[in-house]
Formats: C-alpha cells, sequence, structure tokens
C-alpha cells in the first residue's frame, strides 16, 4: 500500500509559514509597545484613529493660541499696570504743589512730560510683532504724539493721540467658544491719562496755574479708576482663556486615552500571545521533522 505525504507536508509548511509571520508581529508589538507600524494592524479602527490624530492635532493647537494669547494678556495687564503707577506717582506729585509757589511747583512740567512719553510708549507695546493697543491694527504703532494739541483747561476729550480702532481682539478657544480679551488705546483710563499729563506738561508755573493742576489731579483720580478697571477686565479675560486652555488639555488627554486603547499594545497578552504562538511552532517543528524522517519502505513494514 503507498502512502503520500505530500499533503501533510506542505499544510506544515504553511501552518509553520503561518506561525513565524504571528510570532514576528507580535515580537514587534512587544517590542515596540505599538500595535502596528501602520493602520494595517487595526484596520478595523483605522478611520476612527485617524479621526482621533486630526482631533488631536487641532485642539492641540487650541491650547498653544491659547497660551500664546495668555501672554499677550500678561504684556497688556503688566503695561496698565505700569501706567497706573505712573498716574499714581504724578497725582502724589501734584498733592504737594497745589496751592503752592512756583518754587515748590518747579519740576511738575518735567516729571508730566516724562510720564507723558512713558504713557505713550507703553500704549504702542508690542509681543511676538503685534501692537497690543491699537485693536486691528497692530502692524502700526497706534499713538503718536506729534500730532496731539498740548491741553489747557478746562479740556475735553482728545482722541487726537490715536491712529488705531475700537475692535477688541478674540481667542478661538475651541470650535464652540470664543474669548474676547485686551484693550484699545481709545479708552477712557488712557485717553484721562494722557490729557492729564499733558496739562501738567503745559501748565504755567509762575505763577502756578491751579485751575489746570486741578483738574489734572482730578482726570488722573479718573485715569486710575479707569486703568484698574481695565486690568480687571484683562484679569477676567486671562481667567476664562485660562479655563478654556485646560478644557482643551483634558479634551488631549481624553483623545491621547482613546488612541491608546487602540493602538497600543496590551504588553501582557502579547507576550501570552507569543508564548503560545512558540509552542505551536516548537510542535510544527517537531511534527516536521518526524514526517521527513518517515518514508516509504518504514511504512511497508
Amino acid at each position: 500500500m503507498r502512502i503520500s505525504t505530500l499533503t501533510i507536508q506542505t499544510t506544515l509548511r504553511q501552518q509553520m509559514s503561518s506561525l513565524q509571520a504571528d510570532s514576528a508581529a507580535k515580537s514587534e508589538e512587544l517590542s515596540s509597545g505599538s500595535k502596528a507600524s501602520s493602520y494595517k494592524a487595526i484596520a478595523g479602527s483605522a478611520r476612527e484613529v485617524s479621526q482621533l490624530t486630526a482631533d488631536l492635532v487641532v485642539s492641540a493647537q487650541y491650547s498653544q493660541a491659547g497660551e500664546s494669547t495668555l501672554s499677550r494678556v500678561d504684556a497688556m495687564y503688566d503695561a496698565v499696570g505700569q501706567m497706573v503707577t505712573l498716574a499714581s506717582d504724578l497725582r502724589s506729585s501734584l498733592s504737594s504743589v497745589l496751592g503752592q509757589d512756583g518754587i515748590a511747583a518747579s519740576g511738575i512740567d518735567d516729571e508730566a512730560r516724562t510720564a507723558l512719553d512713558s504713557a505713550a510708549q507703553l500704549l504702542n507695546s508690542q509681543f511676538e510683532g503685534r501692537y497690543l493697543f491699537g485693536g486691528s491694527v497692530t502692524d502700526r504703532a497706534p499713538v503718536d504724539l506729534d500730532g496731539y494739541a498740548a491741553q489747557s483747561a478746562p479740556s475735553g476729550t482728545d482722541l487726537s493721540y490715536y491712529g488705531g480702532d475700537s475692535t477688541r481682539a478674540s481667542y478661538q478657544a475651541s470650535d464652540s467658544l470664543s474669548v474676547e480679551y485686551g484693550a484699545t488705546g481709545d479708552e477712557a483710563g488712557f485717553e484721562q491719562l494722557i490729557r492729564a499729563c499733558s496739562l501738567v506738561a503745559n501748565a504755567s508755573l509762575d505763577p502756578v496755574d491751579d485751575t489746570a493742576l486741578g483738574e489734572a489731579y482730578d482726570l488722573l483720580g479718573e485715569a486710575i479708576d479707569g486703568l484698574s478697571t481695565i486690568q480687571s477686565g484683562l484679569s477676567s479675560s486671562s481667567d476664562a482663556i485660562d479655563r478654556a486652555i485646560d478644557l482643551e488639555m483634558d479634551r488631549q488627554l481624553n483623545l491621547e486615552g482613546r488612541l491608546s486603547d487602540l493602538t497600543d499594545a496590551d504588553t501582557a497578552a502579547v507576550y501570552t500571545q507569543l508564548q503560545t504562538l512558540s509552542s505551536q511552532l516548537d510542535a510544527t517543528y517537531s511534527a516536521t521533522k518526524t514526517l521527513l524522517s518517515l518514508n516509504l519502505f518504514d511504512s511497508l513494514k
């Protein structure tokens, strides 16, 4: 009787090849910690993985833009804080000058000119190449004192120093959330500070023009209140932006977790599967060796 082992040998070779491929794939998973270097091993989840990856990129862009916006708001807050100091210092100096003679008032005009120039420089602050207080006009300095008339008492609102607009900036925090922030150089607190400084800088000191200095003193008080309100608004915007960033960071953690579930290998499970494959491969090697050692003469004995 003839006994053919061709079919059995072919089956064993196919099984061995399949086990070797599976074992190599599991070894790669174990070493890389990932289910696959491409989507082929997660074909059923490829579309979800692609969408989650895209969502993660967009969310990261939102949070990165938020961090940049926070820095911009912080720069504005600091600039306004320095203007509060300018106004407070000049007002304090005025309090000791009002009602006094020209000798006591000496130098107050120079202090006011310095404060005026400093206020203009602060309103022309830049961050990352953008002017902060010009509204939507971010490519040129919004404040220019060259065309600003010397103020005298009684004075009125004068915005001729300002070349920007009143548009507030906004930060797109997510697909559905936008946060308005910032301040523009035409706001009352800024205008009052500049006008008060000009009044003092141009007031007569011999004899002392108590009318002009008194008006400047009152204006500086109003300016300090207005500037403090601007700071409060910037602080509120900063808090809102910070919360929006936290939401996006939480979203990114969630997205990363879902991606990890889909793409990261369970090393304990993969190790167990690899051990099983190794045992099966050893058994197949053994069966193949045994089969090859057989011959027709042995079978007919």
